[in-house]
């Protein structure tokens, strides 16, 4: 008996990556990274399966397993000392950490070739970028083109705020700036693209 696997064509698996309902938690894609988004799925070698733009986040940590947290605060955009203290008036007697991630974004590429192509691009702007997964059977690589302007820091112990206001505005203006260093380097992947 033989069994034969269909093996779904890079523009029928672009077509279904990109008419697929967004599952993230926002819901949907982060508007300073849609130009981006845009731009690499206009071409035929490349689809986008996941992005961010770069984010701030408060969140509660439930165990050291990865998305085991309970998000309190989190922005796409610039954020302020006033939120930032605002949300940490709603915890209990949890620890809250605060964290900045830069853009992420994973491309699907339909051969090596082109996947190779991309990442030298994308390496000139994001030096932490690499190939995800290889799919020898269908031929597929995933690059993660990544940020590496990240900030964590342990903000409230046991319900207790152990970083003084000058701190948290400090983080806040770190934040910010590097949210702006991120956007700037995803400008300008995009324009090189």
């Amino acid at each position: 008996m033989h069994f034969f696997s269909h093996v779904m064509s890079f523009p029928h698996y672009k077509k279904s990556i990109l008419q697929r309902t967004d599952n993230s938690n926002k819901g949907s894609i982060d508007k300073p990274i849609i130009p981006l988004v845009n731009k690499t799925n206009s071409q035929q070698h490349y689809c986008t399966t996941s992005s961010c733009s770069g984010r701030t986040v408060l969140f509660e940590a439930k165990s050291h397993k990865k998305n085991e947290f309970k998000t309190l605060f989190a922005s796409h955009s610039k954020v302020s000392f006033t939120k930032l203290k605002k949300a940490l008036q709603t915890i209990d007697k949890s620890t809250i950490w605060f964290r900045f991630e830069p853009i992420i974004i994973h491309i699907a590429c339909d051969s090596l070739d082109s996947a190779t192509t991309l990442l030298n691009l994308a390496r000139q702007h994001f030096k932490h970028s690499g190939i995800l997964s290889i799919n020898s059977r269908t031929n597929r690589y995933v690059l993660e083109i990544r940020g590496s302007e990240f900030i964590e820091a342990p903000v409230a112990v046991s319900g207790k705020i152990v970083v003084s206001d000058d701190v948290l505005r400090l983080l806040c203006t770190t934040a910010n700036e590097k949210l702006t260093e991120t956007h700037r380097r995803m400008n300008a992947f995009k324009d090189a693209l």
